[in-house]
C-alpha cells in the first residue's frame, strides 16, 4: 500500500459543511472540507489500535507528494467535526454490518484509505 497522505471527512461533517455555507449569507467562493490528514501507515495504526483482530496491510511503499488542505475558512463560519475515532468506528460498524469485513479475513482490496 502506498504511505502517501491523504484527507479524510466525515459524510455527517461533509453534509453540515453543505448546510452551513448554504443557510450562511456570508459564505463566498470555494470551501475546502478537510477535517484530518494521515499518511496510510498512521491511520492503519489507528484502526487496528480501535479494531484488533483484522488482517490489515502491513507493507507500505513510501511516497510523497501531498499538498495540505486545510479549512480555516469553514471553522470561521463555525463548522466543527467529529473525533477521527468516531469516524473510524461508525465507518467499520457499517463495513461489518454489510459483510465487507470480517475479522480474520484479509483486509478487503476494495476499502481504500
Amino acid at each position: 500500500m502506498e504511505n502517501i497522505r491523504r484527507p479524510y471527512t466525515d459524510v455527517h461533517d461533509l453534509s453540515e459543511a453543505i448546510l452551513l455555507l448554504y443557510e450562511n449569507p456570508e459564505s463566498s467562493g470555494r470551501y475546502i472540507c478537510s477535517a484530518y490528514s494521515f499518511r496510510a501507515k498512521e491511520f492503519v495504526a489507528k484502526l487496528e489500535s480501535l479494531f484488533p483482530g483484522y488482517n490489515y496491510p502491513k507493507f507500505f511503499t513510501e511516497k510523497s507528494g501531498f499538498n495540505p488542505l486545510n479549512s480555516k475558512k469553514l471553522l470561521k463560519l463555525g463548522w466543527t467535526y467529529m473525533l477521527i475515532e468516531e469516524t473510524i468506528v461508525d465507518t467499520i460498524k457499517n463495513y461489518e454490518e454489510s459483510g465487507l469485513m470480517e475479522k480474520g479475513k484479509p483486509f478487503p482490496s476494495t476499502i481504500r484509505f
